[in-house]
C-alpha cells in the first residue's frame, strides 16, 4: 500500500513539472533582431518578440508590442537579442518629422540642476541683453533630449553640462545655433506638460516695456 503511494505521488510530480513545462513562458516582450547604433530609428524589420517571463520592474520597463516600438529612437547601441527597454529609446511620433539633433553647453543652474535625463522634453529659452534693456525669447517648446553628458568628458561645457536636443525645423536650428553664441540660454523641464495655451514668445523688463518709442534702452552684453 505505502509503495503504491509513493509510485502515485512520484507520477504526480513528473506530471506536474511536465505541465509546467508544457506552458511555457506566460509573457512577451519586444527585442531587437540585429545590432542597432545609438540614434537608429527602428523598423518592424528591426524588431521581434520573444515570449519571456520578467521580473515586475523589468516587465514595466519593456514593451508588449511591436508597434508600440516601430519609429522610435535608441538612445544607446542595442545588440542582437537585446530586449528593447523604455529608458532605451525615444518614443516615436507618427505626426512629427523627422528632427534635427542640437548640442549646447549649459550651466547646470540653468538647465534644472543638471538633473535632465535623455527621452525628458524641455522648452529652451534665450536671454538677450542685461539689466532694464533685457528680453527673454522662446526658442523651442517640448523639445525632446536626446542626450545629457556631463563637463567630465566633454570640453565644450567648461564645467557644465553638454545638453543635446531634437528641434523640427532648419530655422529652430539657426535660432539657437545664435542664441548659443550671444544669448544666454535656460532649459525648463516640460516632460509631462500637455498644452500651453495662452503662452508668450517673448517677453520683455518692465523698464524696456514702459520705454517711449524711439528711445535707447541699455541693450548691454551677454
Amino acid at each position: 500500500m505505502i509503495g503504491a503511494l509513493l509510485v502515485t505521488a512520484s507520477a504526480l510530480a513528473v506530471f506536474t513539472a511536465y505541465a509546467g513545462a508544457s506552458t511555457g513562458p506566460s509573457g512577451h516582450a519586444v527585442k531587437v533582431t540585429s545590432s542597432v547604433p545609438s540614434g537608429h530609428v527602428l523598423t518592424a524589420s528591426d524588431l521581434a518578440i520573444v515570449e519571456i517571463d520578467l521580473p515586475e520592474g523589468t516587465a514595466t520597463g519593456s514593451f508588449a508590442t511591436v508597434d508600440d516600438v516601430v519609429g522610435s529612437v535608441t538612445l544607446t547601441p542595442l545588440e542582437s537579442d537585446d530586449l528593447v527597454q523604455r529608458s532605451a529609446v525615444l518614443a516615436g511620433d507618427a505626426d512629427r518629422p523627422p528632427a534635427h539633433e542640437f548640442s549646447f553647453p549649459i550651466a547646470p543652474d540653468r538647465a534644472v540642476g543638471g538633473g535632465l535625463r535623455a527621452g525628458e522634453t524641455v522648452d529652451l529659452f534665450a536671454t538677450h541683453g542685461s539689466g532694464p534693456g533685457a528680453y527673454t525669447t522662446v526658442l523651442a517648446r517640448g523639445a525632446p533630449v536626446i542626450g545629457v553628458q556631463d563637463a567630465g568628458r566633454s570640453a565644450l561645457a567648461g564645467g557644465g553640462l553638454v545638453l543635446t536636443i531634437a528641434l523640427d525645423t532648419p530655422d529652430q536650428v539657426l535660432e539657437a545655433a545664435h542664441a548659443a553664441q550671444v544669448a544666454e540660454l535656460t532649459v525648463v523641464r516640460s516632460t509631462g506638460v500637455t498644452g500651453v495655451e495662452g503662452s508668450r514668445d517673448r517677453t520683455e523688463s518692465p523698464t524696456r516695456a514702459a520705454t517711449p518709442s524711439g528711445a535707447v534702452g541699455d541693450g548691454g552684453g551677454r
